[in-house]
């Protein structure tokens, strides 16, 4: 396996801090990724587009998507955005989707409605939900919709952000979704839903089980995949773990357990996702760990790595491992080192794939760059 590094250089990608890079692909080759300026922690601009004609070595300028833009100020000076918007294309309709969720922002910052940091902010009258918007025929962008289930529809979340999905020909996707089973518990849990993409609305149909963790905020960010007939699904948590779970065709899905690596050592991580991609007839996991050497560095987010992932003993193969994106600074000096970790995989071949991430410094103004990792296998 080759990794080649590539940063974006091109006109908008440069002049302002970027983040939540993600790559989808066209049938006819063609890349879309989406992309947000960021200004401080969770404070992103609106959805912005770029195209590529070249297999993701050179991009358009980002334009904004209007429908994933900011909405005016309400009386309380609230203004409700869209962000960890990940693109993904339906098969059956022909049609490119961006689905992320709903957030809002007060006074030029984050707004914790959930009150996870400040329990005083929690407003359950501004729920977060899963959002899409469907590109159209003439390259535009429809409206966007809410997307939550029937059963929780009165829980402040229901989120689909900054996932990997099963999309099948047949129309039907696998949605994982994390959110909340009750308002007053910290702890998101997890769940895969059936759904059914005509053109233009998303539907959902019949969910698999719940899968909990009662640490901290639970489980978070999941992605899942189809591999050689299995589901498999990735957990972000914040006890020092990442989970994964496996199902059948039925969904229901086994109980967690803690990623860890065929040497017996564990996955040691700290609340950051995790991705798959499926490249040469093998799975592999993206992720960041501590390495001794990063301790300091917020959640461990330099490098970012990926391993072979062994399916018949769910084990990491450590002699597989390899840095996708290398550490950008001084590891003795944390605040230069450039953070990895949302980041996204996204194979545009039977033998490449590119992983899209932003590399930016949070305590030096967020300054960073885009960054690609060319992945080759033999």
């Amino acid at each position: 396996m080759e990794i080649a590094v590539q940063s974006i250089l091109s006109p908008g990608f440069i002049e302002q801090s970027m983040f939540h890079p993600k790559i989808a692909c066209y049938p006819d080759g063609r890349l879309l990724l989406t992309i947000q300026s960021i200004g401080g922690s969770d404070y992103y601009g609106p959805v912005l587009a770029s195209y590529s004609q070249d297999r993701g070595y050179s991009w358009s300028k980002p334009e904004p998507i209007p429908t994933l833009g900011w909405s005016q100020p309400d009386a309380s000076g609230v203004v409700e955005g869209t962000c960890d918007v990940v693109p993904d294309f339906d098969p059956a309709s022909d049609r490119m989707l961006a689905i992320g969720h709903n957030v809002f922002y007060r006074d030029n910052h984050f707004y914790d409605t959930y009150g996870d940091w400040n329990r005083q902010s929690r407003n359950d009258k501004l729920p977060r939900r899963a959002c899409y918007c469907v590109q159209q025929d003439d390259g535009s962008w429809g409206d966007r919709k809410l997307l939550v289930a029937e059963e929780f529809a009165d829980r402040n979340c229901f989120v689909c952000g900054c996932s990997q999905k099963v999309i099948r020909a047949n129309g039907e996707w696998l949605l994982p979704f994390y959110l909340r089973q009750d308002n007053d518990n910290q702890a998101c849990s997890v769940a895969v839903y059936r759904a059914r993409f005509d053109g233009q609305e998303m539907r959902l149909g019949a969910r698999g089980n719940i899968l909990e963790l009662a640490k901290f905020r639970g489980l978070l960010e999941p992605s899942l995949c189809e591999f050689q007939g299995k589901l498999y699904l990735t957990l972000r948590a914040e006890d020092g773990n990442a989970y994964w779970s496996r199902a059948g065709e039925d969904l229901c899905f086994e109980p967690i357990q803690p990623w860890g690596f065929d040497d017996g050592t564990c996955l040691v991580t700290s609340s950051t996702q995790q991705h798959f991609l499926s490249l040469g007839g093998k799975l592999f996991l993206l992720y960041v760990r501590n390495n001794g050497r990063n301790a300091k560095v917020p959640r461990f987010r330099a490098p970012l790595y990926l391993a072979e992932v062994d399916t018949a003993k769910m084990q990491l193969c450590r002699d597989s491992e390899q840095v996708v994106l290398p550490m950008d600074g001084d590891w003795r000096k944390p605040e230069t080192v450039s953070y990895s970790g949302n980041f996204l995989p996204r194979a545009i071949s039977d033998r490449e794939a590119l992983v899209s991430d932003a590399s930016i410094k949070p305590k030096l103004g967020y300054q960073g760059l885009t960054q690609i990792a060319r992945i080759y296998t033999a």
